[in-house]
């Protein structure tokens, strides 16, 4: 068992995500930031702040590896690789109620978004 505390000191834990071959984990937290860490070492690798600032409430690894998936009460969806800590980008929620769920199909190429006003949307992501 690994323990993992993020750096904040005291922010309550908001969401956490584990990859698929369970090597990284991200913690959120009420900061705004999420934390990535490599699961088997217990080792910080990268802190992600969304531009919005706003905590993230919500968070998913894609089935292929690194990309994460993050999002908050706010109207947008950030995309981003766990193992660099590069953002890829940011997707709106239409619906503009701010995001409840999310979810990768298991070839990472889709991502269901799932908002505060009852509506599923499905984006396709570029390769």
């Amino acid at each position: 068992m690994a323990t993992l505390i993020n750096p904040d000191g005291g922010a309550a834990v908001t969401s956490v995500a584990l990859s698929v071959d369970a090597s990284l984990v991200a913690a959120s937290d009420d900061s705004g930031r999420t934390y990535v860490w490599n699961a088997n070492t217990a080792t910080y690798l990268h802190v992600l702040k969304p531009p919005d600032g706003s905590a993230v409430n919500c968070s998913v690894f894609s089935f292929g590896g690194s990309l994460l998936a993050t999002a908050s009460g706010g109207n947008a969806v950030y995309l981003w690789d766990a193992t660099t800590g590069a953002s890829l980008g940011t997707i709106s929620d239409p619906g503009g109620d701010g995001v409840v769920s999310l979810a990768f199909d298991t070839e990472g190429s889709q991502l269901a978004v799932a908002d505060k006003n009852g509506t599923t949307y499905v984006w396709t992501l570029a390769d």
